[in-house]
């Protein structure tokens, strides 16, 4: 933001190297080069000027009303995330903890970075969704399997693109 305020109004794309350093900081190289060839595009800088500048910006589009009834939420955190360190998601958790009105469950893949919802092992990361939305009636079944955590994640993706 600091450095490029002439982005926000425009776009703005990682470069291979730069979405290796910091969205697929916990892969091997390889495969984030095979993620950047799948899922990098650009995309608009805005939201991120907003998400900066929402501590002080009355009504910003990126403020958190944790106070309104909400239902459960799942905060994940990935322990090699150079993008949204865990601390910051843990601090997330607390706000939403102390101010909101719903169930708030934080967990933490230690050795996993900002990818982990596309690297290699996002079934475990499905996985974990799934079952949390199962344990607080979501209507989603529990998976019984990997296998169906997968499916079920891909079915997901595909229902987004």
């Amino acid at each position: 933001m600091l450095s490029r305020p002439g982005l926000r109004n425009g776009t703005w794309a990682h470069t291979p190297d730069s979405f290796a350093r910091g969205f697929a900081s916990a892969v091997p190289r390889e495969e984030s080069d095979r993620l950047y060839d799948a899922y990098a595009i650009p995309s608009p800088a805005r939201p991120l000027f907003q998400a900066g500048l929402a501590a002080v910006t009355p009504r910003s589009e990126a403020a958190v009303a944790t106070r309104r009834e909400r239902g459960p939420v799942l905060l994940v955190a990935a322990g090699r995330d150079r993008t949204v360190p865990a601390a910051s998601v843990r601090a997330a958790a607390r706000i939403q903890r102390r101010h909101g009105t719903g169930v708030t469950e934080l967990v933490t893949f230690p050795d996993r970075g900002h990818s982990l919802g596309a690297d290699a092992g996002w079934e475990e990361v499905a996985a974990t969704a799934l079952d949390f939305l199962a344990r607080h009636g979501a209507g989603v079944p529990a998976p019984s399997t990997a296998a169906a955590a997968a499916a079920a994640a891909a079915a997901a993706a595909e229902g987004v693109r």
